[in-house]
């Protein structure tokens, strides 16, 4: 099989699996969604940024990614593995802004 059909069929599969994800949470109840928020918007990143790779893939690649089972949930839990998260980023981004805020009122304060 040449590369560009292996890359369409991943396009495919990719965009399947998230279809089926998305018809799965609009079947849950808002309580479920409302606790689930955080995976079902990764999930959502993670499919924007495969369709993304996808172009980047060899031969090799797109085969490997074609042979997961879920993709998506795949992903998913290797990042859940990650020490660099988006909690991380937000932590240093509210610390930013705080220092931030706080030398601006010291500022007024002091002129």
């Amino acid at each position: 099989m040449v590369i560009k059909q292996l890359k369409r069929k991943l396009y495919a599969k990719i965009h399947t699996e998230y279809l089926s994800y998305e018809k799965e949470v609009w079947g849950m109840a808002p309580e479920e969604v409302f606790e689930r928020a955080y995976e079902i918007a990764t999930i959502q990143e993670i499919y924007g940024n495969l369709l993304e790779i996808v172009p980047k893939t060899d031969y090799e690649q797109a085969r490997e990614l074609l042979s997961e089972k879920n993709l998506l949930f795949c992903f998913y839990q290797e990042w859940l593995k990650t020490e660099d998260s988006m909690r991380e980023e937000l932590t240093v981004m509210a610390e930013q802004l705080l220092t931030e805020w706080k030398n601006a009122v010291g500022r007024r304060m002091a002129g």
